[in-house]
């Protein structure tokens, strides 16, 4: 699937790149913890395939259009320990960005409110993320040097690198990937029977959802969906099931594992603040229910909309 448009209209931006690079250095020179993270997910991400050197050879032999996309840190309050480089596909050169060139392509995510709705159908439930979703789909070589970009190694010198996979926040890179996603699952639909069903109907983005009336059917999937994507790169992270004790041997009142409550006090510092509530998620709390309503109530005033939904069963 084509990912970046060859344009004439981009040019190549090496002064500006490199004026963003110093105005960077600047910055992370002030931080030397802040350096430190920065390049070591830029070594991340060479010794994992995602970007690569530029050879002199290669610097000197091309000959087609050239773009060098400027980056910069991102830093996230609930996670102070946590950085991530992020690829600037808005930065403005001569009235243009990269993201003028890209097609955004057409629209592969499943409908949302009905990966919701499926997720509370049942009591056991199973979540996980797709781990680097994008860095994970290859671009194709002849469109590499479009995502070029600068960084100064060690000893002063400034280095020419290109990711070789689909970066953030590019506009196409979320229809790339997903594209691969589902056309990964269809062309193992034979042997991943459920694990195939699930990726193309119940997976938003990098998350997947999905419910179970049977313990034992979560469990199962969790290792098909695993292996399955595995052989095609992808690596399902935070992967968790309701039930959570009974699965893994671990008692109700007995403290949960390190990495569990890692994962669980990650979830809770996500959470939007507010007054507390409790909505179950599974709500069909019974099975003996003869009619179920959906009541849907809204209103709205001048500075605000409301919605607001009932599931009402009768017994």
């Amino acid at each position: 699937m084509e990912s970046v448009t060859k344009s004439d209209y981009l040019s190549n931006n090496y002064s500006s790149a490199l004026g963003q690079l110093k105005s960077l250095q600047r910055r992370l020179n002030s931080n030397e913890q802040l350096l430190d993270k920065y390049n070591a997910t830029t070594q991340s991400d060479l010794t994992k395939g995602f970007a690569s050197v530029l050879t002199s050879e290669e610097l000197k032999s091309s000959n087609q259009g050239l773009w060098y996309v400027p980056h910069h840190p991102v830093l996230n309050p609930n996670k102070p320990d946590k950085m991530r480089r992020i690829c600037n596909a808005a930065s403005n050169f001569h009235g243009l960005f990269m993201n003028d060139t890209l097609q955004g392509g057409p629209e592969l995510l499943a409908n949302l409110m009905g990966i919701l709705a499926r997720f509370r159908q049942e009591p056991f439930a199973l979540r996980a993320d797709i781990e680097e979703m994008f860095l994970k789909v290859e671009v194709r070589a002849e469109d590499r040097d479009y995502l070029r970009f600068l960084w100064q190694t060690a000893d002063g010198n400034i280095q020419t690198y290109r990711y070789n996979r689909h970066t953030f926040r590019a506009k196409s890179s979320p229809s790339c990937a997903n594209f691969a996603l589902q056309k990964y699952a269809r062309d193992n639909a034979d042997y991943f029977v459920l694990a195939s069903q699930v990726t193309q109907n119940n997976s938003y983005k990098d998350d997947l959802l999905v419910s179970f009336e049977i313990k034992e059917e979560a469990i199962i999937l969790k290792k098909d969906l695993t292996d399955m994507l595995a052989r095609c790169g992808f690596n399902l992270t935070k992967i968790i099931l309701k039930g959570i004790w009974q699965m893994r041997g671990q008692q109700w009142d007995s403290n949960i594992s390190e990495d569990l409550n890692d994962d669980f006090q990650s979830w809770v510092s996500e959470l939007n603040a507010g007054e507390p509530f409790e909505v179950p998620r599974w709500y069909r709390t019974t099975d003996e229910a003869v009619r179920n309503e959906l009541h849907v109530f809204v209103d709205i005033s001048e500075d605000a909309f409301c919605a607001m939904a009932y599931k009402l069963s009768e017994n």
